[in-house]
């Protein structure tokens, strides 16, 4: 079993690596034809979103929120591809050996960072035969549906990093104009493809000013330096359907490559889908608030708001609460999905 100090150096030497990788134009130009983002989508994600500042007493910190087995089988999904170096070293901190299955539709990052490291003990492989594993855990992230499959083939335990959503709320202490660029950043980072995008937000006062805050989203990403990248035909199809649904509800705000819809505070409990749409609802009470997110919150991993302590008294337990702008920002703490013990 390794010490503290022994699993320190194992992370520390993947954010170096990590950081090494942000630079390299190459790998740059292998995520956009994986992942289907933009050029400055890519850069934007290595830029301000892969996890490679924490120091050696965070990760120490890091480490400490881990057991130990002996083996890690690490399956990842193609979401969100910064993910993989969080995955990586939550894999690497608890197990003696790892071994990494990446997405076969994003494998881009997650392979560089094992072939960089160079770790006997940190394998990559292609396929994964689950019945066979019969020893350490199995980590899984992608659609719940995938973790059930797994469960139900495994003879070891899995941990499940399932589907999540990102929501907000802005009280009316703040003047939208002073959050707009943290907002346009939760939405526009990956796609809205990730589990800590922002997708509702929830805007305290009247119906004027969730209408002002919607028209300002609208502006906003309408003018970002941003793209949006490739929608398969499915995003498509499900871009129309919700801008149709919240036609008859509320106002829709669309875009080049965005739909921003604005509803009252009864509407029903509608999820945008991914892909820069994004439901403004009007809040009246506190308890509005609560009552809308009842349906949802199971899925709310993220909670960005400019009133953190108001907002904790609202939201689930299970959510990452940060200040608009940081939504996809967080620490490295442990698992990005508060949900996974």
């Amino acid at each position: 079993m390794r010490s503290v100090r022994e699993k320190t150096r194992d992370v520390m030497r993947i954010l170096e690596v990590a950081r090494e990788l942000q630079r390299d134009e190459s790998l740059i130009q292998k995520l956009v034809a994986s992942t289907g983002l933009s050029i400055e989508g890519v850069r934007k994600g290595m830029a301000e979103h892969l996890e490679t500042d924490a120091t050696e007493d965070d990760v120490e910190r890091f480490v400490l929120k881990f057991g130990d087995v002996s083996r890690v089988t690490l399956i990842l999904a193609a979401n969100v591809f910064v993910g993989s170096l969080r995955a990586i070293a939550c894999a690497r901190a608890k197990g003696e050996r790892v071994t990494v299955r990446p997405s076969s539709r994003e494998p881009e990052l997650a392979a560089a960072i094992v072939r960089a490291l160079g770790d006997p003990n940190i394998e990559l492989v292609s396929t994964v035969e689950v019945r066979n594993l019969r020893e350490g855990e199995i980590h899984v992230y992608g659609k719940d549906e995938t973790i059930a499959k797994f469960r139900a083939a495994a003879h070891v335990p899995v941990i499940g990093h399932g589907h999540g959503l990102g929501v907000g709320f802005l009280t009316t202490k703040t003047p939208v104009e002073d959050v707009l660029a943290g907002l346009e950043s939760d939405i526009v980072a990956f796609d809205q493809r990730g589990c800590l995008s922002l997708r509702v937000l929830f805007v305290e006062g009247g119906p004027a000013r969730a209408e002002e805050v919607g028209r300002a989203l609208h502006r906003a990403l309408n003018t970002t330096k941003v793209p949006r990248g490739e929608l398969t035909r499915e995003e498509r199809a499900e871009s129309v359907r919700f801008s149709d649904t919240m036609t008859m509800v509320g106002e829709v705000f669309a875009g080049h490559a965005h739909v921003v819809a604005v509803a009252p505070s009864d509407a029903p409990a509608i999820v945008p889908p991914t892909c820069r749409h994004v439901l403004v609802r009007c809040a009246l009470r506190d308890a509005e608030v609560t009552s809308a997110l009842a349906p949802i919150a199971k899925w709310v991993c993220a909670f960005g708001t400019d009133d953190v302590a108001r907002a904790r008294k609202l939201g689930p337990v299970h959510a990452r609460f940060s200040a608009l702008g940081r939504m996809q920002k967080p620490r490295l703490d442990g698992y990005v999905d508060l949900r996974v013990t």
